[in-house]
This record gives C-alpha cells, structure tokens and sequence, in this order.
C-alpha cells in the first residue's frame, strides 16, 4: 500500500501544479492519468523484469488476463473527483476551513478511490480472511518455486530471500494475543513441516514439533534481540526446514493475504497485460 500512497501522493502534486499554471481541466486529468499511468508501468515492470520469465510463462500470463481482464480507471470517477477537489479548493480560498461542507473531502476522497482503488490490493471486510481468486491462483501456479521466493523476498530467490518474508510474518505474530499466537503458530508449524511426510508419519510431527519449539523461542526473544538476531533466525528457521521444501509455497499457505497483495501490485496490475504483450513481441522481433 506505501507504493499507493507514493502514486496518489505524486499524484495530488502534479494536479496542484497543473492548477496552479490554470491548465484547462482536460490537460491536467491527463496530466494526472499519465503520470499514475507511467508510475504503475514501472512498478510493473520491475515486477515481471526480476522473475526471468520465459516465453512459455508470458504465453500462459497472457492466456490468464485473456481469460480474467484486468480493471482499468474510470475516467468519469476521476473527473468527478477532480471536480470535486477543485471546488473544495476554490471555497478554502475564498472563505477558509469555514466554507468546507461536511464531508467534502470523504466525498472527494471516495470519488479518487471509485477511480483509481483497483491500482492497489483488494481487501476483504474486515474478520474475513483472504482467499487467492481463480486468477491468483492461475498466475502463482504459472511460477517456478524461485521465481515466487523472488516475488516474496526479492534478491536472487531461494529460500534465503523467502525466509526474509517468513520472519517479517513472525514477527507481526510476535505482537498478537496469546490465543491468536498460538492459532497463528500451529498452522505455521503445520505449513513449514507438510513436506517432512505424510499426515500423521514420525517425520512429519517430529518436524512439526521442531517448528513449534523455535516459534516458541522466537516469540520468547526481546523486541531488541529479535531486531538484532535477524541473521541467527534465519539460518535457525532454514536448518529446520525438510529437504524439498518451497518455503514460499508454505508461507503462500500460511498467509494467502502476502501473495495476494504482491499479485495486485505486480502480474496482476491493471498495466501487466500490456507489459507482457510488449515482452512476448519483442522477443519476436529478438529471438532468445
């Protein structure tokens, strides 16, 4: 959500300076649109540029969005919201905080996100917890295990960059009551170990008991010894993990709610189907 706020941010300067050069209402919607437009390309980009996508993954990304079309801005919320801004504007210069009608700016505000809500990640009511759509699911299912430790923890992939995500996962546990912590902690165990073996076999408890002594001791650890001890953690929570074991597909498992912020920011953007169709044509005109 930071990068979010950065584009509305930038956004509402650029429509102030637009305002302030008195542009027609035509030229600074355009203004505004292009530089949200151009801002969201390159968060994109970055996205897709970091996984190596081969060809055959831009071809299935491509079915994908084919498939599920992806939400673009509406141009008629947006002049509306610019209006609304404007006129709220206008009375603050005339008359000062006085002349604002009671929830003017909600209004406005409401307006701006009716435009430009479906640029970051779509979050259920509150109390519900996120669930991965059909097309989440498609794009996720489309990655190899390091292209999606990559997505979760950036660097070069592996489980080095995934446990990088996994203990920022903890350590929001770390601040939760004791009943959430210990839901919280058992289903962690029970995702990091499901690889150990079958359900119920001596390998897989024994893993699973293993994980739970280290979220234990984890959660046991001064906030200062938690902050310095990053390195520690890490190679604790990599040296317990089964051989074979994705930990970006158990985290996925853990928290839905990670891989679904990550796919609304990135493959699944608003700008990621053209992007991808940029990709695959000029791989045409370059072979690989």
């Amino acid at each position: 959500m930071r990068r979010f706020a950065l584009a509305m941010l930038l956004g509402v300067l650029l429509a102030s300076t637009c305002l302030a050069q008195e542009q027609p209402v035509s030229p600074r919607l355009l203004c505004l649109a292009r530089m949200l437009d151009l801002m969201l390309e390159m968060q994109t980009l970055g996205s897709v540029v970091q996984l190596e996508l081969t060809t055959q993954q831009l071809e299935a990304l491509s079915a994908v969005y084919a498939q599920y079309p992806r939400p673009v801005p509406d141009i008629a919320a947006a002049e509306k919201a610019l209006d609304q801004f404007t006129q709220i504007r206008a009375r603050m210069i005339a008359g000062g905080a006085n002349a604002m009608n009671a929830g003017d700016m909600e209004a406005a505000g409401k307006a701006f996100q009716t435009a430009f809500g479906e640029f970051g990640p779509h979050q259920p009511p509150d109390g519900k917890p996120v669930e991965l759509t059909v097309e989440e699911k498609l794009v996720w299912a489309i990655l190899t295990a390091n292209q999606k430790s990559k997505l979760l923890g950036g660097g070069d992939g592996g489980n080095q960059a995934a446990a990088q995500k996994a203990l920022q996962m903890i350590g929001e546990l770390r601040r939760v009551d004791a009943e959430a912590w210990t839901a919280g902690r058992d289903k962690l165990a029970a995702c990091l170990s499901a690889s150990a073996g079958p359900e119920g076999s001596p390998a897989r408890d024994n893993a699973r008991q293993m994980f739970l002594e280290y979220l234990n001791r984890v959660r046991a650890l001064p906030e200062t010894d938690f902050a310095n001890q990053q390195k520690e953690l890490i190679a604790g929570l990599l040296a317990l993990l089964p051989p074979g074991t994705s930990l970006a597909e158990s985290l996925a498992e853990f928290d839905p709610s990670a891989i679904h912020n990550i796919l609304s920011m990135g493959l699944l953007g608003t700008r990621a189907p053209g992007i991808v169709q940029e990709m695959l044509a000029a791989r045409t005109r370059k072979p690989e």
